[in-house]
């Protein structure tokens, strides 16, 4: 800690020596180029006092057709040169072209000055014919240094200009005067550096101690402990922070205590909470989030933590809904309809969380008043209505299907009752072809009151349940023989098959000897794990169901396939198919349903209930197994029921 301190201190020291040191060495050389420039100005208007007369000369040498007469006169040049050893200033004279002519910086044969080339575009010359006066710090190619450069026009008395006058100092005589300085900054800076270095010492043991013992002591805290600490005294503020450091500790000790059994406390009510809850901030990110609104947005509770709201709940609407509690500080309701990760209705309520001077929180008074109270958050609650709205459908939908299946017997009868009113007694052909409807219709109603009852006692649980082994060739036997009446008033032939073909093909319209084999012995007797009574039901309403839609003449066929000796899932398939006009696809997947009926064929003319396949699912269910139908249309249908064995069963 000590040594931090110390190098830190004498860090920043270095900082701002470095900083002054930069400063005072750029001022410096700015000050002695500036003072440069002065110089070498001042020398090039002496000059051009003295070089007047010289270019009025070379205006009318050049009037007679002579370029250059100063080639073969080497006065001027010498006058030039020795000028510039007398003031260090490199000195060049051009024409109004910048046509160099004389140059006491470059040394040429005979005088031929044209290897330098034109200087008219040269910074320092521009700048002269265009303001009078062109200086500028460049590098110079000829002398291959840094060099200030000053350039003046020369004109005569009608201020037309006869040449460019330039006069140049090397940049290095300037770094060499700032280098004899270097000393003298040396030995500030040493002197300073060795200050900082006692003061930072001294400092720093004083006051690393104390430090040393309140950053031990706050570890501790953040560990968990909050013992107190003995800190040597100072005389500084930190004797009054390691002070408030005892008193926190104290403080901090009983408030984690409460803290500690509020979590927990709260944890155990959140994570068992069946709603699902979100914290959100007013920046609309999610603070926490319980396990059930976990479950319903399919989203990790622990990743959710700093999320964007909208990022996990991943529904435009709930996020309105937070928007608009944390703008208007009211409680937001809406029922939702919620499509991922799985679909399901949600009533979901979005409670602004607000700071207030006050100790209650009153939503009525926060709505009338909201300057009051400024929302830092919102609470989201998530509550399920999946379940309670698919009641309510299925109620509604069982509600209306039954009225309307009993609407229709209902009228008959009271029709037949009221025709059989009216008719005379001695009518007595007309009397029993009416009490024959009405007969017919009471039949059917008893049938459907039945089969609701039988439906309900299943759907409910309380239906005695006693699967055993049974022989279902016999049972199936039995039932075919009550069917055949029936079958033959409508010219119907019903079959027993020793097995069948589970790809569907179809069966013969007519078969060589259609039943016999139930009559002959010729079944082996196949074993079925079920309920006697429920098999018996499950046999007699698929049968019913063939002989009602599968039309005059036509072929049914009734086997059980044994699957115990196949690679599967073992148990007895149950099949019962019909040579009828068939289902379409769109009707397979709801052909099980309570009261639906195929829009076509499944008519109600036909005397049907709506209830024997449902009857039919219901308990093949209760023996854990399955029931599903397939159908080409216009050939074949076929209704398959899988009884497993016990144990396949879970």
């Amino acid at each position: 800690m000590r040594r931090r301190l110390m190098l830190s201190f004498l860090l920043t020291v270095c900082v701002a020596i470095l900083i002054v040191s930069t400063f005072l060495v750029f001022f410096a050389r700015q000050h002695h180029i500036k003072d440069a420039e002065t110089h070498i100005l001042n020398h090039a208007k002496i000059l051009r006092n003295q070089l007047s007369d010289v270019y009025v000369e070379l205006a009318s040498y050049e009037e007679q057709g002579v370029s250059n007469p100063f080639n073969e006169d080497k006065t001027l040049v010498e006058n030039l040169v020795n000028l510039s050893n007398e003031t260090g200033l490199r000195i060049t004279l051009m024409d109004e072209k910048g046509n160099v002519f004389a140059d006491t910086g470059v040394e040429t044969s005979q005088g031929d000055y044209e290897i330098m080339g034109p200087h008219d575009t040269r910074p320092e010359v521009v700048q002269a014919i265009e303001q009078g006066v062109g200086i500028s710090v460049r590098y110079s190619k000829t002398m291959e240094a840094d060099m200030i450069y000053c350039a003046l026009p020369i004109t005569d008395s009608e201020n037309q200009i006869l040449g460019i006058l330039r006069v140049s100092l090397p940049l290095k005589l300037i770094e060499k005067r700032l280098s004899q300085n270097w000393p003298v900054f040396a030995g500030v800076v040493l002197t300073a550096l060795a200050v900082a270095f006692a003061v930072a010492l001294v400092q720093s043991k004083n006051l690393s101690k104390p430090i040393e013992l309140m950053s031990q002591m706050a570890q501790e805290m953040a560990q968990g402990s909050f013992d107190k600490h003995l800190v040597p005294k100072t005389g500084t503020e930190l004797d009054q922070l390691a002070q408030l450091l005892n008193s926190l500790a104290s403080s901090l000790d009983l408030y984690i205590s409460e803290l500690r059994k509020s979590n927990v406390k709260m944890k155990t009510i959140l994570d068992n909470s069946i709603s699902g809850i979100i914290l959100a901030s007013a920046d609309g990110k999610i603070s926490s989030m319980n396990l059930s609104a976990s479950k319903i947005l399919g989203y990790s509770s622990q990743d959710s933590e700093g999320m964007p709201l909208h990022a996990v709940v991943r529904n435009l609407e709930i996020c309105d809904l937070f928007e608009k509690a944390l703008t208007e500080g009211s409680v937001q309701k809406k029922e939702i309809k919620l499509y991922y990760p799985s679909e399901m209705i949600l009533d979901v309520t979005a409670l602004p969380l607000v700071t207030s001077s006050s100790t209650s929180y009153d939503l009525s008074a926060a709505a009338e008043s909201r300057q009051q109270f400024v929302p830092d958050g919102v609470l989201i609650i998530l509550y399920d209505l999946t379940r309670l709205r698919r009641l309510e459908t299925a109620r509604r939908d069982f509600v209306q299907n039954i009225s309307h299946e009993l609407r229709t017997p209902i009228t008959i009868i009271k029709g037949f009752a009221e025709t059989l009113a009216e008719v005379p007694p001695d009518d007595k052909e007309t009397i029993e072809e009416m009490a024959g409807f009405i007969t017919t219709e009471v039949s059917r109603l008893s049938a459907l009151v039945e089969n609701l009852l039988e439906l309900a006692s299943l759907e409910s649980g309380n239906v005695q349940f006693e699967p055993k082994w049974i022989n279902g060739t016999a049972v199936i036997c039995e039932t075919v023989r009550k069917m055949e009446p029936i079958a033959a008033e409508k010219g119907q032939i019903i079959s027993v098959e020793k097995d069948f073909d589970l790809d569907l093909t179809p069966i013969s319209e007519t078969p060589e000897t259609p039943g016999s084999p139930c009559g002959e012995g010729q079944l082996e007797p196949v074993k079925v794990y079920a309920d006697p009574s429920m098999f018996e039901t499950v046999v007699s309403n698929l049968l019913d169901n063939a002989l009602k839609y599968s039309g005059q003449g036509a072929h049914i066929t009734v086997s059980l396939h044994d699957l115990r000796n196949e690679a599967g899932p073992g148990g007895v398939v149950l099949v019962v198919s019909d040579t009828g006009p068939g289902i379409s696809e769109e009707d397979l997947e709801r052909i099980f349903e309570r009261f639906y009926r195929s829009s076509k064929d499944r008519s109600r003319s036909r005397g049907g209930s709506g209830l024997g396949l449902s009857l039919v699912k219901h308990c093949v269910n209760m023996h854990g197994g399955k029931v599903w139908a397939e159908s080409t249309p216009g050939k074949k249908t076929s209704f398959f029921a899988w009884f497993p064995d016990p144990q396949n069963q879970t």
